[in-house]
């Protein structure tokens, strides 16, 4: 689906389908898709700052997800999107990729669905407005997930210069302001003092930040848990001097970006606070940066909508690949760690995004899942993924051979349109509810 209008292009896709040759407009277009078919996610982001992928950490990943590629070209299908989704300006182009779930012309209940259950919200009603502004809308979905990744690294704290003029004899004697002001000496004493300042340019931009998303009415972001809740009371006690004149100017101090490394954390919180204070949505047009956007991992949101909304309540255990947290070992001397997506004694479940059927499960899929099932001396594995709920249902449970075992796919239905945001996540929570109690009875054989 494509719509000119000026200098810019306009392209409508979902994740896992093809956007045709013959639907790209002009050759500059192709080309433009081309040069972005060349560059990986790690690349894409590395290059062009005001790009902002979620998982951010996901070109230094475990399982190289960041030299996976936006797009790719193949011939006779066309430029391919993978399962990425999101928004992003690139020269003239302006792409909108969303879940393959989404009804045309219509709020993608289906990603808004994952990223509250994600954050822990249950916000059912959306912003007014989120269909013509939904870029903007998930930026304030994920400001509270990047902003407990940055205080990790501690509340961000620089050098800041002081004027000041008391009895207290600190930093270097200021002989004009003395002069000027302490004449005759009156007992104190005009010194110029340098020192650390945890209120500073980039805290209060994440300050301004906070109080945009809470004037706007989204408070309940801000609120989601207790750890949200502190982060943000760290950044208000920490900013004394907010004034919310000071808005461009404290904008304006952050248009150069971060280079403090020890503080690396705080740089794709500081382009996020920026693009939510300019209120940049769908409108490309007003962007100022030609390569910004915002991309999401659907695999990854899958993943961790599956263990929050139902697995780690059923007692599975989640290894988290990208920060190499409780591996699996192939060997008994320890070597070659894996990470299964989900474990528990006695069944090993893989949470698969793509497109799934009895007959097109590919066998890296079929050997990863028998593998770990064998490390595990686990009787029972499955594979987890979305279908359309007006879809054919995916039926298929086979025993293994030679040690035995059994194998099963998991199918979620994921509900197309709702009467309203309230009835879509009513009906998708009666389905999740379903998908739960399969797993236990599957689980228990």
């Amino acid at each position: 689906m494509t719509d000119l209008s000026g200098q810019y292009s306009f392209y409508a896709l979902t994740d896992f389908a093809c956007l045709p040759t013959a639907a790209v407009r002009s050759e500059a277009d192709h080309q433009a898709l081309l040069e972005l078919c060349s560059c990986n996610l790690a690349e894409l982001c590395d290059k062009h700052p005001g790009i902002l992928l979620y998982p951010d950490s996901i070109g230094r990943a475990a399982d190289k997800l960041g030299e996976e590629r936006l797009l790719s070209f193949e011939p006779g299908k066309g430029f391919c999107c993978a399962d990425v989704v999101g928004f992003i300006s690139w020269k003239q182009l302006r792409l909108h990729i969303r879940s393959r779930f989404a009804p045309a012309d219509a709020d993608d209940f289906f990603l808004h669905y994952l990223l509250q259950r994600i954050m822990g919200l249950n916000l059912f009603k959306l912003p007014a407005g989120s269909s013509k502004a939904p870029l903007l809308d998930f930026r304030l979905y994920l400001f509270p997930l990047f902003l407990q990744q940055a205080l990790r690294q501690g509340l961000y704290k620089r050098y800041e210069r002081h004027a000041c003029n008391d009895c207290r004899m600190r930093g270097v004697l200021d002989v004009a302001r003395q002069l000027k002001l302490n004449q005759p000496f009156a007992g104190r004493i005009a010194t110029q003092v340098r020192e650390y300042s945890f209120d500073n340019e980039m805290t209060e931009l994440i300050r301004h930040t906070v109080e945009f998303i809470a004037a706007r009415g989204r408070e309940q972001l801000l609120q989601a848990d207790a750890d949200i809740q502190d982060a943000v009371r760290q950044i208000r006690e920490a900013t004394p001097a907010y004034n919310v004149k000071n808005r461009q100017k404290v904008m304006a101090a952050n248009l150069r970006g971060l280079t403090n490394p020890y503080f690396a954390a705080y740089l794709p919180l500081q382009v996020l606070c920026l693009q939510i204070l300019r209120q940049e949505a769908l409108s490309y047009a007003n962007a100022a940066d030609p390569a910004a956007g915002l991309l999401l991992r659907a695999s990854y949101l899958w993943e961790e909508f599956l263990d929050r909304a139902l697995l780690h309540k059923a007692g599975f255990t989640h290894p988290q690949n990208r920060s190499h947290r409780q591996p699996l070992s192939l060997f008994a001397d320890g070597s070659y760690a894996r990470f299964p997506d989900f474990w528990q004694e006695g069944c090993v479940l893989d949470a698969k995004y793509k497109r799934l059927q009895p007959a097109n499960i590919s066998r890296e899929d079929l050997y990863q899942l028998i593998a770990y099932m064998h490390i595990l001396k686990a009787g029972h594995g499955g594979l987890i993924f979305p279908y359309r709920e007006d879809g054919n249902r995916v039926c298929f449970e086979r025993e293994l051979n030679g040690w035995g075992g059994l194998i099963k796919l998991f199918a979620l239905p994921v509900v197309q349109q709702g009467q309203s945001f309230a009835d879509y996540c009513q009906r998708m929570e009666h389905n999740v509810s379903e998908l739960g109690e399969q797993i236990k009875a599957f689980c228990a054989k």
